[in-house]
């Protein structure tokens, strides 16, 4: 079984890292996170605790491209399968469900997990304009990583 499940996973990520809308997606994220990170050092002379408002304007726009990723990445996985009309060939080696279902959704978890990663720099950057330490930007990170394992259906 787990000769299978390894095998699958593979598969799976070797498909998932050739596609080019992982990049575009991780650029775009950047992109934004740059846009806010402006926008922040513009509006930085009037408020106090500027780093936390970067925080909070950062971490509401991952958890939102989180939940649009739980939508539209996480809930087509078997669908892509059987669209390839792949899926009754696996069920015909023998691949259980688990296997299946672990071997579609860890790769695009770990996907996901660099679409968090790309923003870290940019939330710890927030602890050198104040009102934030590294300790919440931590929790702030290993929520988001808690929550998009969640949407990941594992």
């Amino acid at each position: 079984m787990f000769a299978q499940t390894l095998a699958f996973l593979t598969r799976s990520i070797r498909q998932e890292s050739r596609l080019l809308t992982h990049h575009v997606v991780r650029g775009s994220l950047v992109l934004l996170t740059l846009i806010l990170f402006f926008i922040q050092v513009l509006g930085a002379p009037r408020r106090s605790a500027s780093g936390l408002f970067l925080v909070q304007n950062l971490s509401n726009c991952c958890y939102f491209c989180l939940t649009l990723l739980g939508i539209m990445y996480f809930a087509v996985a078997i669908t892509e399968e059987k669209e390839e009309e792949t899926l009754p060939l696996l069920r015909m080696t023998g691949v259980r469900n688990f296997t299946l279902l672990v071997g579609k959704s860890v790769p695009r978890l770990a996907v996901v997990a660099l679409l968090i990663l790309v923003s870290t720099p940019f939330l710890l950057l927030a602890t050198a304009l104040g009102g934030v330490v590294p300790e919440q930007i931590i929790a702030t990170v290993l929520g988001m990583i808690c929550y998009s394992f969640c949407l990941s259906q594992i």
